[in-house]
């Protein structure tokens, strides 16, 4: 099995946010990706395999659970925006590679941000970017929609001054740029402990005032393991479990050059473990291996709140990134 060197993340907080490998829940995630289209099982039976580091624990130890059934303020979260309708998003972080409080806001969908469902097999998904066509072609200021021709480009928007209360420092942000990003990246290690209630309050300025709830997560261990991911084989993943009012996201994908992207996705409960069925393995990579392919699994709450362009929503995520290798 020939190694693919590790590659260093770059910690880009608008890309974190905005797109993202995981990013949102709903019939239609969003997923970074490029232009594609599915080419059928004509690709060479190919072995890949996923490291990932974090921790000594063995896989499949159970965390202390959080004890949050009766906690009111677990009752008031929702759900992350679906992909169809999201114009923005909030995210409280860390990771190995360190922690932030990011996001951003936009007047309306970026359509080209809305995946297409492939394949779906229980919790999990393949998920495809296509790039609808317009005829006539749109202006440079406009974007195709797809059954809404051209429209105009997404416009960030100013929401005022956006406190984060319940993180490890008190937080303040205001857009900043001709992008109006909102981040704070002053945390040592960690940006919120377990079990603490994190609440989010934009005061308002183009949009009016709301907010949004989540919960500490317990940090995501995973065990140093590789994952072999084999045509017709099932894959199965582990982690440390912990009980509560949160859920864990993989993602998986094994084409960043972009010639057929699609992104493997799937929301599972915080069990320990999960195996993805070898249907969805085998048509993975029956979509062609290249680039520097990524993994990562997350564990998070959301929150979400419907406003004048759209749906806005918050995660409080604990994140391991993987390395793929492939023969």
């Amino acid at each position: 099995m020939s190694r693919i060197p590790k590659i260093l993340w770059v910690f880009v907080l608008a890309v974190a946010v905005a797109s993202g490998c995981d990013s949102s829940d709903g019939t239609t995630p969003v997923v970074d990706t490029a232009v594609g289209d599915a080419t059928g099982d004509t690709t060479p039976e190919l072995d890949v395999a996923v490291e990932v580091e974090s921790g000594d624990a063995d896989a499949g130890e159970v965390v202390e659970p959080v004890d949050t059934a009766q906690d009111p303020w677990v009752q008031q979260l929702g759900q992350a925006c679906p992909a169809a309708t999201r114009v923005g998003r909030f995210e409280a972080l860390h990771d190995e590679y360190g922690a932030y409080v990011a996001g951003n806001i936009s007047d309306r969908i970026d359509a080209l941000q809305v995946l297409v469902e492939q394949e779906k097999d229980g919790p999990c998904v393949l998920l495809q970017r296509k790039n609808p066509t317009c005829s006539p072609g749109c202006s440079k200021t406009e974007q195709c929609v797809r059954d809404a021709g051209c429209q105009p480009f997404p416009a960030p928007m100013d929401v005022g001054a956006v406190t984060v209360t319940g993180l490890v420092l008190p937080v303040t942000m205001t857009a900043k740029g001709a992008n109006k990003d909102y981040f704070f990246t002053d945390f040592d290690t960690k940006a919120y402990e377990m079990g603490a209630h994190v609440e989010l309050k934009a005061a308002g300025g183009d949009l009016k005032a709301f907010a949004l709830h989540g919960v500490g997560v317990p940090d995501l261990v995973v065990s140093a393991v590789d994952w072999v991911m084999k045509k017709n084989t099932a894959l199965t993943l582990t982690w440390e479990a912990a009980q509560g009012p949160w859920q864990v996201r993989i993602s998986l994908n094994v084409d960043q050059h972009g010639l057929t992207p699609v992104t493997l996705v799937c929301d599972v409960p915080d069990t320990g473990s999960y195996t993805i069925p070898a249907g969805l393995t085998t048509a993975l990579l029956n979509y062609g291996v290249s680039g520097a392919a990524t993994a990562s699994i997350e564990r998070r709450t959301a929150d979400s709140v419907e406003l004048a362009p759209g749906c806005v929503d918050l995660l409080v995520t604990s994140r391991v990134r993987g390395e793929l290798l492939a023969q």
